[in-house]
């Protein structure tokens, strides 16, 4: 390839596997080297990474001043509600902009109990100060999540402005930000965590008499490096990291991404910690029309989150994917026949069913790998 093409190709291969200096490096020296030979569309595109490689190392005045000018000069490259989310991400920014960057003291190894909830979700301990409460441990959360009364209790500090949060049932929830000095996790401190306040109500389920009171999520998480769950519902963070020869992990924004084989298919999935069952979405069943007669028996499917509860149509089936060259089959995952949004790019979440197939799973952030043991 030419210097150009490893310049362009290497920007957004570096973004999707978390090494955001060099793809905001690559990209400086594509626009000062090779800016005649692109055209906006893909200016457009290569721009459009800026804010998220700044949000990834918490430089939150750079980040906002990089989606002001993507919204600025690059608008009409946007679809109505992409636009509409920048501008919504935008206000977050500019709440943050002057608040000092997140970072994670690791004092010694962790290895602390998962506690689960009546919901069957995975918790693990924080404190601050004297208030202690479980949070839920979701990789699958862009940003970190906190009901009001829990906030008020952890000291948490609410900034100036609300932006709307897209509920699951695809209403909007009214947000606040807000950022924790100092939480205890173990012997791990974290300083200066961001956290959406939500209403408390917005993370209840009254029908379970059950109060979520916090979400981890992968801001937090990423910061550690590396983290383990084990089948017997242990958290490890270890002092020196892990190695693989596989890379298999990739970020879209601050979701994490896995890339599978299964016995007809490979296609790409996010992975979610806090998620107990593997959810298969209507994109794997498109490509997999082979695998069903039309014959399945078709349910009504509720799911929940913030926000509520929504139900699509769906069937089961046997989800058969490839690990450390062994199909491993996961009995009665849901497939569901209507896409949950208009993008529709991944084939599924997986959860915790998958995790509970191997005595330990590892995520490392740095060396970007998922390895099943």
């Amino acid at each position: 390839m030419s210097i150009f093409d490893q310049l362009k190709t290497g920007v957004f291969l570096d973004h999707a596997f978390n090494k955001s200096d060099s793809s905001a490096h690559k990209a400086e020296m594509l626009f000062s080297l090779y800016e005649d030979r692109l055209n906006d569309s893909l200016k457009y595109k290569i721009e459009a990474l800026a804010h998220i490689n700044y949000s990834r190392d918490f430089l939150y005045k750079d980040a906002k001043e990089s989606l002001k000018n993507l919204l600025a000069g690059y608008d009409r490259f946007m679809q109505e509600d992409e636009k509409e989310n920048y501008q919504n991400t935008l206000l977050i920014w500019r709440a943050l902009q002057d608040q000092p960057k997140q970072f994670v003291d690791k004092k010694d190894a962790l290895n602390m109990p998962i506690i689960r909830d009546k919901a069957g979700l995975q918790n693990i301990q924080i404190s601050s100060g004297k208030a202690i409460k479980n949070f839920i441990f979701d990789t699958g959360a862009n940003i970190s999540t906190i009901t009001e009364s829990t906030a008020e209790e952890f000291g948490v500090k609410e900034l100036p402005g609300s932006f709307e949060v897209d509920a699951v049932t695809g209403n909007k929830i009214q947000s606040r930000i807000g950022i924790a000095p100092q939480l205890e996790l173990g012997s791990i401190t974290i300083h200066n965590a961001i956290f959406l306040i939500l209403p408390d109500e917005a993370l209840a389920f009254p029908q379970i008499d059950y109060q979520i009171n916090g979400i981890l999520g992968f801001p937090v998480l990423e910061a550690m490096d590396e983290i383990q769950i084990t089948r017997d519902d242990r958290f490890i963070v270890p002092v020196n990291q892990s190695n693989s020869k596989e890379k298999n992990l990739a970020l879209d924004f601050l979701t994490p991404l896995l890339y599978l084989k299964t016995r007809n298919s490979a296609g790409v999935y996010t992975f979610d910690t806090g998620a107990n069952k593997t959810m298969l979405y209507n994109n794997f069943l498109q490509q997999n029309r082979q695998e069903f007669n039309g014959t399945e028996p078709e349910l009504d499917y509720t799911f929940g989150g913030a926000g509520g509860a929504i139900t699509k149509k769906g069937i089961y089936t046997t989800f058969t994917p490839e690990i450390n060259g062994k199909i491993i089959e996961i009995d009665s995952v849901i497939v569901l026949k209507e896409p949950i949004t208009s993008k529709n790019f991944f084939f599924g979440n997986l959860g915790q069913d998958l995790i509970n197939k191997f005595e330990k799973m590892i995520i490392n952030f740095d060396r970007m790998f998922i390895r099943f043991e």
